[in-house]
């Protein structure tokens, strides 16, 4: 995957962004370009349009209610062969102290599809997740847990830094509805605006290597 940031005005900044998958011999992408204005130091929205499985439409916005608390909100309409799939995710914060922050967060998909005689708008998944994440310049912890349809789980997920090397190493694990799955991986900088990981997934569904390249 590989981004790029141009600021237009002081308040404005347009992004360019692509990524390119590929899984068992299958390959996959998508282009996306977003603009983002800030109205103010406690708030900023963006807008984006991106193709790859079709065409999607997005938008999201920030605002700083307290000292403390904030809000998240984005929704994306993606144009599919299977249907219209739009999505909508909210996201409470709270900064707990200076490392930590909890996030309470609603998500919901849905599918609009075309019958004989109408149109069908039907919910795809949702979930509520609440989450606790502790951030340092050595560590970061990671504790959720989301009751949703069709997936309940809980996680728990550790990633140590070593700044002097520009290495990390991540370990995670989820347990559900669907079985349990363990995470492990490392990810290094190689240069300054490159960086390279691989993890291994480990599951029910039986082991996955990922290898990651983020520019």
């Amino acid at each position: 995957s590989q981004s790029i940031q141009a600021p237009l005005t002081p308040s404005d900044t347009a992004t360019l962004a692509g990524n390119i998958n590929t899984s068992n011999g299958t390959g996959s992408g998508s282009l996306s370009c977003g603009l983002r204005r800030v109205t103010s130091e406690s708030a900023w929205q963006e807008a984006e349009v991106g193709v790859g499985s079709g065409l999607s439409l997005g938008a999201k916005m920030y605002r700083k209610l307290s000292e403390r608390n904030f809000v998240n909100m984005s929704g994306t309409l993606q144009f599919s062969r299977k249907g219209l799939k739009p999505a909508f995710e909210c996201s409470l914060g709270t900064h707990l102290d200076k490392y930590t922050a909890g996030y309470l967060r609603y998500s919901t998909n849905f599918r609009l599809q075309e019958t004989e005689d109408s149109f069908m708008l039907r919910e795809e998944d949702s979930g509520m997740c609440t989450m606790v994440v502790r951030n340092t310049e050595r560590y970061q912890t990671t504790a959720s847990l989301q009751f949703g349809i069709p997936y309940t789980y809980a996680m728990l997920a550790h990633t140590w830094k070593l700044p002097e090397k520009k290495r990390k190493f991540r370990g995670a694990l989820k347990i559900g509805t669907f079985g349990a799955i363990l995470e492990y991986g490392v990810e290094e900088k190689i240069t300054d605006h490159s960086s390279l990981g691989a993890t291994m997934v480990v599951g029910t569904m039986g082991v996955i290597c990922k290898l990651k390249l983020t520019r």
